[in-house]
């Protein structure tokens, strides 16, 4: 019985699923291509923010090495402002 009952259960499911599949081809495609355009604006946000960073750390490292310069004593405090506000 409780076999029985499985099986009937498995196969609405089937069925079910077999109704989900068989959506009209230009809903396919719409979704498809929406799927496709979430995809590209994320690619592009990621590579927006990737150049973000790297000119962040590129900006952090340009400072940092001016400040070593100033601590061994290389280049003048007045300098020193001048290359780190700009």
């Amino acid at each position: 019985m409780k076999e029985e009952e499985r099986l009937e259960k498995r196969n609405k499911e089937i069925e079910r699923k077999k109704k989900e599949k068989n959506k009209a081809w230009s809903d396919q495609k719409a979704a498809k291509d929406k799927k496709a355009e979430k995809r590209a604006r994320k690619a592009k946000k990621k590579e927006l923010i990737a150049a973000d960073f790297e000119k962040d750390m590129k900006e952090l490292n340009d400072d940092y090495q001016v400040m070593k310069k100033r601590k061994k004593g290389l280049i003048t405090e007045e300098e020193l402002e001048d290359k780190l506000c700009c």
